[in-house]
């Protein structure tokens, strides 16, 4: 059975276990920066082999995004012509440029965060 503890109980001993090692500062920062890198590359390989993924969630954005009367309008031509008509309206160059404006960005935050601020190497190696 449980024992009943009072408010005032004194402090348990310490665990013997332990599940995680601790870390240095340098070390946390070099773990969280590889991790960081390879989490970024994993992303970037996903937009490439999967561009229409991207494209899918670019068009819903600049759907949402759309005026009043700009949004009728895809709305019924869609109704209208299906889901084709979409596509057509924010095409697939449109949607490459978003996704390679994306990826720029994301390493050059990446860069900027790592302290590299005029890398063109690490740019070179995930796009």
């Amino acid at each position: 059975m449980a024992e009943i503890l009072d408010e005032f109980d004194p402090a348990c001993a310490p665990c013997d276990k332990r599940y995680c090692d601790r870390l240095s500062v340098d070390e946390f920062e070099k773990q969280s920066a590889d991790t960081t890198e390879e989490e970024l590359q994993k992303l970037m390989n996903f937009l490439k082999d999967n561009p229409q993924s991207y494209y899918n969630v670019a068009r819903k954005k600049k759907l949402d995004q759309l005026d009043v009367l700009s949004f009728a309008k895809v709305k019924v031509m869609s109704a209208i012509k299906g889901d084709n008509y979409l596509k057509m309206y924010f095409p697939s160059e449109k949607c490459k440029e978003s996704m390679d404006l994306l990826q720029e960005q994301m390493v050059s935050a990446y860069n900027y965060a790592q302290g590299i601020y005029y890398s063109v190497m690490i740019i070179d190696s995930f796009i």
